[in-house]
């Protein structure tokens, strides 16, 4: 894991480490689609990144791990000064922001960061839960992708898992025929249980439907 001290953190005086230990219980029933949306969407956010002259240079997607604590893509927020996240609450969908406060930690190779978002606590926006670190993902087993395509957000689609695994160690991919497009990145790829198997990172636009996820197990190296 490396540890990012850069613009970001310059008004903060250390670069604290926070362990995820409170991950949620995980789901034990099968869940149906709508259901799936009702319960992962509302963890999932829009991540917006700027520059130091305050120039958008990214927007992509995420999920809060657990309370406090956001991962996406580490290309998502790569160049990043300064950036918020963006949250639909409640019935009504109504958006709200909150500053990032802190990189927590990346790997660049893996193609994750974890990020500090201390004001949205109080909120009480829910986290999602991740498969066991040990998960095998099994060529044909449903998937949804959650995020938001160029910036329609909360979007959901559903899909197939194609391949288990592309290459090996922090380069390995998760093939799924869940579409994904441009801003689903950093966006959560969860199981029928609403289980998170792996973080949207992106398609081959060669192909037809050849979208990519980062395993959850490389997660876990993270903390």
């Amino acid at each position: 894991m490396k540890l990012l001290l850069g613009p970001i953190s310059s008004t903060l005086l250390a670069l604290v480490f926070v362990p995820l230990l409170n991950l949620p219980i995980f789901a034990q029933s099968e869940l149906s689609a709508p259901q799936i949306a009702r319960k992962a969407l509302p963890s999932v956010v829009l991540v917006i990144c700027a520059n130091s002259d305050n120039d958008d240079i990214s927007q992509g997607s995420g999920f809060f791990l657990e309370p406090g604590v956001v991962i996406t893509n580490y290309h998502v927020i790569e160049g990043m000064t300064r950036g918020l996240v963006q949250v639909a609450i409640g019935e009504r969908k109504e958006k709200k922001n909150f500053r990032i406060a802190r990189i927590i930690g990346f790997d660049k190779d893996a193609d994750l960061a974890l990020l500090s978002v201390p004001a949205a606590i109080e909120v009480g926006i829910p986290s999602l839960p991740l498969v066991r670190q040990d998960y095998k993902t099994e060529v044909g087993e449903t998937v949804f992708a959650l995020g938001n395509p160029e910036g329609l957000v909360g979007s959901l689609t559903q899909g197939l898992v194609s391949a288990s695994v592309r290459s090996t160690l922090k380069k390995a991919r998760i093939q799924i025929s869940a579409p994904i497009s441009h801003g689903s990145s950093g966006g959560p790829v969860v199981n029928r249980f609403g289980q998170v198997i792996g973080v949207a990172v992106g398609s081959l636009s060669e192909g037809q439907n050849l979208n990519f996820a980062v395993p959850a197990s490389l997660i876990y190296s993270l903390y």
